[in-house]
Formats: structure tokens, sequence, C-alpha cells
């Protein structure tokens, strides 16, 4: 999770347009900058280094950043490529023995763009795999060769797979470099059954991408899209950021006129319409008064606060009983997602894994907490933007 920061409205229309690919509007509001602090933290906290960079040389305003800024710029810059060149190794040799084991998978979100391009300018937080249910055990054997772990399990068992819950992955691998394999057994978080419908397009559509000797699954530029429009937007309340908008303008190089019709088609079955509208709408040079303010929301979603679902969820709710509710099943969850996460041993009894769990919740969300004491109108402005987007 980002750190959230206030950006003036100059700043994210700069950010919009170099998103955007207009270049020409970006470099206009570049020039009403005068102070680079909050453009260059927001870059460093949202893994736009590179955008950023490529965009300043090319128009030659690097010298431009003050002295004091460019430096850790920099070194975000280096450290961000050497975390991408070490995942991205580490993805390929793992998914070629994936692919030579005749497991049912397809990368997703930045290693699908990756397979898609063939370069690996997107740069990735995780390795992000989906694969079908049946291989999942297999696949974490494979990863266990390649040192990735649970932190609280010692093998893979099925209780790690939750039917009937919003859960979509299981517990997270981790290897000695933390690298971060996750494993996902459906997309859709709301859908009550695994594998969900978009799980079985993704699987069953997936193509073979070569990467030298190394071979991967990864889905067509359609098909990827349409798990872009989700993860952007309904999967998590708008809660990606400004990734998703350089990512959308990537897979245009690669969309068809064909590949746009099945995209609409895959969207409207799955109730997602609305959103894929406003992603092809970003393109377009002249648009209605009406598109243009559904345009303004959308923009403001991207650049809102970037919250945890499940409490962004509870400022959509009118009703103080539900979110009561709501409240306490994310504090005191089922016995099932406590032991997919900890290995519950029974004679240790359950309040000690509510306790570790509440301590580790603190710690990853700490940051959201203080938010949420401090700065909670900015969550009811991000409920607010959200309502008016579905409207």
């Amino acid at each position: 999770m980002g750190i959230d920061i206030s950006l003036t409205q100059i700043e994210k229309d700069f950010l919009w347009d170099l998103a955007c690919n207009r270049h020409d509007d970006a470099k206009h509001h570049f020039s009403k900058i005068k102070c680079h602090k909050n453009l260059i933290f927001y870059a460093m906290n949202n893994r736009l280094e590179i955008h950023l960079e490529n965009f300043l040389k090319k128009e030659g305003l690097i010298n431009r950043i003050e002295p004091s800024l460019i430096n850790n710029f920099y070194l975000s810059l280096e450290n961000r490529v050497k975390r991408n060149f070490a995942i991205n190794q580490k993805a390929l040799n793992l998914l070629d023995e994936y692919s030579q084991n005749k497991i049912n998978y397809s990368v997703l979100k930045g290693l699908s763009y990756t397979s898609i391009s063939r370069k690996f300018n997107r740069t990735l937080r995780d390795i992000d795999v989906l694969i079908a249910r049946d291989d999942i055990g297999k696949a974490v054997k494979i990863a266990n060769k390649h040192g990735f772990q649970f932190k609280n399990h010692i093998q893979f068992s099925e209780n790690m797979i939750l039917d009937e819950s919003k859960v979509y992955d299981l517990p997270d691998l981790i290897d000695k470099n933390k690298i971060c394999l996750e494993i996902h057994y459906k997309i859709f978080r709301e859908s009550r059954i695994t594998p969900c419908a978009l799980s079985d397009i993704i699987l069953d559509n997936k193509l073979e991408y070569q990467f030298f000797d190394k071979t991967i699954y990864g889905s067509s530029p359609a098909i990827a899209l349409v798990h872009l429009i989700y993860h952007a937007t309904k999967k998590g309340n708008f809660d990606v950021g400004l990734t998703a908008i350089f990512d959308y303008f990537f897979l245009l190089d690669y969309i068809s006129n064909t590949d746009k019709d099945l995209v609409f088609e895959i969207t409207s079955n799955f109730g997602l319409i609305k959103e894929a509208e406003i992603f092809f709408l970003l393109q377009k040079e002249n648009i209605s008064e009406e598109e243009s303010k559904k345009m303004d929301i959308f923009k403001n979603l991207i650049f809102s606060i970037n919250a945890n679902t499940n409490i962004q969820s509870l400022f959509q709710d009118t009703n103080k009983f539900r979110v009561m509710k709501s409240l306490l099943k994310m504090v005191f969850v089922n016995k099932r997602e406590l032991n997919r996460e900890f290995n519950i041993q029974p004679e240790k009894g359950f309040i000690m894994y509510y306790f570790k769990r509440g301590v580790r919740q603190i710690i990853q969300f700490r940051y959201l907490i203080y938010l949420l004491v401090f700065k909670r109108n900015r969550f009811k402005e991000k409920s607010k933007l959200i309502d008016e987007f579905y409207l």
C-alpha cells in the first residue's frame, strides 16, 4: 500500500497526461510545477520511476528536478530496476518448470504484459499466477524447489483453498530474497465458487510465449485487458492507482478492433460494461459533456486514497448494523480463514492465533489505521466518488 500523497491539481493533470501518452500536454503542465517533491515521492511510492524518467529525459527536463531530490529518485530507480530483474529471472525459471510439468496456469497482471511485449519494462511487485485447482499441490511443490515457502505452513493442504469466501489465493510464498509468489485459484473475489467463470476463460484461452529457451503461458491482450479492467476497478474499489492507466495504454498497442469487441462481450457478461466503457473512453479525442464528467470522476478515483478493500466497503454501506457486522467479521475471521493463514494447532487454542493475526494486521496496516483515525474524510470522499461513478 503506497503512502497517501496529496497532489495538487496541476500535478494530477501532469501525471494523468503522462499516463495517457499526451506528452505535449504533460510538458505544458510540468512547466507550471515549481517544486517537484510531490511528483518524485508519488513516482517512488507507485512504481512509476521508469515512466517519469523516460519522459523527463526525452523532453530534456531531467535537470529541472531539484538536486536535493534527484539522488533519492535515481537510487529508487536503480533499486526498482534491480528488483525487477530479480523477479523476472525468478519468474521465468519457475514458470518454465511449470510448463515442462504440464501445470495448467496463466500469469497475471505485470507478468502477462511482459509476456505480450517480450520486454521487461513493466515493473513487478510480485509473481502472480492463476493455477487450475487440481494442479495447485504440484505447483507448490515445484515452487518449494525454487526456494518459495509459506510463512506458517510446511506444505500445501486443501484447506488453504476456501470456497464460499472472498479469499482468492493461497497464503503468500516467499523466497530468501523476499520475492513473493501469489498463487491464485480464482479471479472474482466475490465469486462463491472455485474456479470462477473468468478463471475458466483465462485458462481455457491461455497462449504460449517463448523467452529464449523458456516457455511460459499467459493471456492474450484482450483477456489481459478484461482482467485489468476488473482488477483496477471493482475488485479493490479503484485501489490500483495510476499504474492501471499506463497498463491500459500499453495493451492498446496490441488490441485490434476484434479484440475490443471481445472485451466488450466478456465484460458485458460479467457486469463490467461501465468499467470497460470508461477505459475505452480514455483515448477518445472528442468527448461529450456527460462523458467528461464521468471521466473526471474516474480520474479522481484513480488518484484517491489507496485503501484496503474491506475497510473502504464499510464507508459504502449506510446500514450501521451491517457495518458493525462486517467490522466484527474483519477482526474475528472464521476458523477456516484463520487456519489458512496460521496452520492452527488445536492444542494451542484459537485465542493465540487471533492475537497473532491482530498484531500482524496492525503492523501491515499501520499507515491505514493512521488514516482511519486522522483522515477518515478521505475514505468518505472516495465512497462518494464510487457512488457517483455507478449512478
